[in-house]
């Protein structure tokens, strides 16, 4: 018998939900009715109008900004090709600095021995960092066809 009067209780707690919602809708229907349909609709379509005006006022905006973005875009590309070939020419100049810095201390450490000096052979390099004379370097930053031993004329007693 507790399981009909729960389902009872139930049911009357849903028709009053029902009840409830009737009623309120039947007063919004009043008050449509009673409202002037012409007040709603001119509503209506003030609404609408400003719409489109900001939605083209967007649409204007959004394509001159997509013109200036793309130029700005172009001019950006441009200037990293630019600092692309910087980067590339900067690495040249590091080691070429590299390559002076080690003849430098080839130099000095032979000097401070006291010995002859000697040929060194150049480290393989890419082809972009040869250096840009045709000549190939031979001894200890001197090019081929240069003596690396200054010449001193000694004179003999007179």
């Amino acid at each position: 018998m507790s399981m009909s009067w729960a389902t009872n209780i139930v049911l009357i707690v849903l028709s009053v939900g029902v009840l409830v919602q009737t009623a309120r809708l039947m007063i919004v229907f009043r008050q449509f009715k009673r409202a002037e349909l012409k007040d709603s609709v001119s509503a209506l379509e003030h609404a609408t109008a400003a719409a489109q005006v900001v939605l083209e006022n967007l649409r204007t905006v959004l394509s001159v900004e997509a013109r200036v973005q793309s130029a700005a875009l172009a001019d950006s590309e441009q200037v990293r090709e630019e600092l692309s070939a910087l980067r590339d020419e900067l690495s040249v100049m590091v080691g070429v600095g590299n390559s002076v810095a080690e003849r430098i201390e080839l130099a000095a450490s032979v000097a401070r021995m006291g010995h002859a000096p000697i040929e060194v052979k150049a480290k393989p390099r890419r082809r972009s960092e040869r250096p840009a004379t045709g000549l190939p370097r031979t001894s200890i930053g001197k090019k081929a066809g240069n003596d690396p031993q200054p010449k001193v004329a000694l004179e003999a007693g007179a």
